[in-house]
């Protein structure tokens, strides 16, 4: 709720200062995939514990992770690109879906012995990493674009 009024007052604000539809349409995107933090850390745990050799992982804990995998796809595609009117933003919104969409196909179980199953999971895991951190930058650029007076507010959990 708190989150709907701030979003609300800083278009206002942004109307009132002169802000466009494309200002108002990317601080409403940007505030979507800022939700998504709570995940993007959990996306860092899954990738410490993958990497981890000591962590013994087993079958269940792999299918965890790919169903945190589509999860994570399922919710962003829940962002509209139809209702996108700013052609820049949904251009780097349906690139992103598509590239971190192959995540998983990458950690789907292909019926290899576990060592090599964490790996695809794990290399499934870090594209939703990479092409996350990708799309940031894109974002970022577009912000820059439309000179956005507020700062960008989103990073990578690890560079913030």
């Amino acid at each position: 709720m708190l989150r709907a009024v701030a979003t609300l007052v800083l278009a206002m604000g942004l109307v009132a200062c002169g802000g466009n539809e494309e200002q108002l349409e990317l601080i409403s995107y940007v505030n979507k995939l800022k939700e998504f933090d709570a995940r993007n850390r959990e996306v860092l745990k899954h990738i410490e514990k993958l990497d981890d050799p000591s962590i013994n992982v087993t079958a269940e804990d792999l299918q965890d992770v790919r169903d945190f995998v589509a999860e994570y796809i399922s919710e962003l595609e829940k962002i509209d690109p139809v209702e996108m009117q700013f052609r820049a933003l949904r251009l780097a919104y349906t690139t992103h879906m598509r590239q971190v969409s192959q995540a998983n196909e990458l950690a789907s179980d292909k019926g290899n012995d576990l060592r090599r199953e964490r790996g695809n999971v794990a290399i499934g895991v870090r594209h939703i990493e990479k092409f996350t951190k990708l799309h940031f930058k894109a974002v970022d650029v577009l912000w820059l674009r439309e000179k956005v007076q507020d700062p960008f507010p989103l990073a990578w959990p690890e560079d913030e």
